[in-house]
């Protein structure tokens, strides 16, 4: 395995307890909090890459069994104005998001150099590979991430 699979593997395998780390301690204000004017509260960032990493999954086990499938889009603004991203304590997704982390870690650790070949067609994206998901994956909880982090620096929380 590459070392930058590797890379990417550890941040997925790590990204809960990061994101446990960062907003220990804050209160419901705090998460009620947008990261930016007019962005999710910390909560629905959190609530969201649990969304979005589900449907993640979904889709590497799709690519891995199906030829070239298509990926099915999902509107992530309309789902995080749903009451269970905008309201549910993240207690109850962070605990869906460590076993989620670790599946998906697992898929990658043991997909083999054709699997990581294989293909899918996202409507919104075009066509994509495993690798690009693994990518995909590893950066998007970077990213939120860092957006929480962000606003807790910010904010001298």
């Amino acid at each position: 395995m590459t070392q930058k699979r590797e890379k990417h593997i550890e941040d997925i395998k790590t990204l809960t307890q990061r994101i446990k780390k960062t907003v220990n301690g804050f209160s419901d204000e705090q998460l009620n909090t947008p990261y930016r004017e007019n962005g999710w509260t910390v909560r629905q960032v959190i609530n969201h890459i649990v969304d979005s990493h589900t449907n993640g999954f979904i889709r590497l086990k799709m690519m891995l069994i199906e030829d070239h499938p298509t990926l099915i889009p999902y509107d992530q603004d309309k789902w995080a104005e749903l009451p269970d991203t905008k309201t549910l304590d993240i207690e109850i997704s962070l605990k869906i998001l460590d076993g989620l982390q670790t599946r998906i870690a697992y898929l990658f650790e043991h997909a083999t150099e054709a699997d990581y070949k294989r293909t899918a067609h996202h409507p919104e994206v075009g066509d994509v590979d495993f690798e690009h998901e693994l990518e995909n994956y590893s950066s998007h909880g970077n990213t939120h991430l860092s957006q929480i982090t962000g606003l807790k620096e910010k904010m001298g929380w």
